[in-house]
């Protein structure tokens, strides 16, 4: 009965050893697919070819096989559909294994492996990552002229959601115009993720029509602030800058606030004129929108106004608290009179820090 028990074991014993290691040549044969999240990633020849034919910002992916925040970060922050979805439509994203050992062309130059030490990385990597060889590690590219890109932010590191957003608007919006990256993500931040900031509400804003009754009774100066639904740097603009203490202490003294949505359909009735919204296929936006922009609409901008409702200034692009309250105190001084900006900026101490 024993010899019996014996032979049954170890049989069972090796049915069960040859199926593991059926199951493992099966692994081995058939390997799970690597998640790539739900971005639609292309090659850095791909993203190459599609720049110079309609250009696009890109960002960059820089992985290993051997890295776990690496696909952590595929399995987490790149498989948000909202997210994705941003990405899709905004850039150009490539996934680069900063170890391969292909050879590749980017804006006209070629880049190899040099095979060098333990693990070498790709010459395009350490070039991209200034020698830094973290991972992962995003690179974000706007501004493509005459074949290269006149802006390239690097943030190594692992980012969740909350953290690579900002950068992405950074970068779409044009934002590194006039702003470091760093203090547009603490403001973005502060306009979404601070729930306490956000029910904070200063800032008294009017119609243009109220405005410029307002006008005929308290002389001011007049900001009229462009932007949309669909622009989140206006977001961010519109929910720090102008809720900034500081800021709005100045505001408050020597401006009526004009909020001004380029998709409103109200009548503007200005110096004898009446300002439509026709919804055109050549003209979508409001017409007063197209009046103050001279048709170079850039998101956002602020018009200032003089106190006889005389246009004065256009200022595009998002601004930071610290460059708003330059440009305010500028045009509130009547200083864009006598002196030119670039010595204003030079010479002005104000109550926020410069960034």
């Amino acid at each position: 009965m024993k010899k019996k028990y014996l032979i049954f074991t170890c049989l069972f014993s090796l049915t069960l050893l040859f199926h593991a290691n059926k199951t493992l040549a099966q692994v081995l044969m058939n390997p799970e697919p690597e998640n790539l999240g739900l971005v639609k990633w292309m090659t850095i020849e791909e993203a190459d070819k599609k720049v110079k034919i309609a250009p696009k910002p890109l960002i960059i992916d820089f992985y290993t096989d051997w890295c776990g925040w690496c696909k952590h970060m595929m399995k987490t922050t790149f498989s948000n559909p909202y997210l994705a979805e941003y990405i899709n439509s905004n850039f150009y994203p490539v996934r680069f294994n900063a170890e391969t050992t292909d050879t590749i062309e980017f804006l006209g130059y070629k880049y190899y492996n040099q095979g060098i030490g333990k693990r070498p990385p790709h010459d395009f990597a350490v070039k991209m990552l200034n020698g830094k060889m973290s991972y992962p590690s995003t690179v974000f590219m706007s501004n493509y002229q005459n074949n290269s890109f006149q802006f390239s932010l690097l943030i190594p590191g692992y980012l969740d959601v909350p953290k690579i957003e900002p950068f992405l608007v950074f970068t779409v919006e044009y934002v590194f115009k006039t702003t470091q990256a760093e203090e547009f993500a603490d403001n973005y931040n502060l306009a979404f993720y601070d729930s306490i900031f956000a029910k904070v509400k200063k800032t008294k804003w009017l119609t243009m029509n109220q405005a410029v009754d307002s006008n005929k009774v308290n002389k001011k100066k007049t900001i009229v602030f462009i932007h949309s639904n669909w622009c989140n740097s206006c977001k961010v603009m519109k929910q720090s800058t102008f809720e900034n203490e500081v800021i709005n202490k100045i505001v408050s003294k020597n401006y009526n606030m004009v909020d001004l949505n380029i998709e409103s359909t109200d009548t503007i009735n200005f110096m004898g004129q009446k300002f439509f919204n026709e919804r055109t296929q050549e003209k979508p936006f409001h017409q007063f929108v197209y009046a103050l922009s001279q048709n170079g609409l850039t998101l956002p901008s602020m018009v200032i106004f003089n106190e006889q409702m005389q246009v004065v200034n256009l200022v595009p692009y998002y601004m930071s608290p610290s460059i708003t309250e330059a440009i305010l105190e500028f045009f509130a001084k009547d200083a864009y009179k006598n002196t030119k900006w670039e010595d204003w900026q030079k010479t002005f101490v104000g109550k926020l820090p410069k960034k």
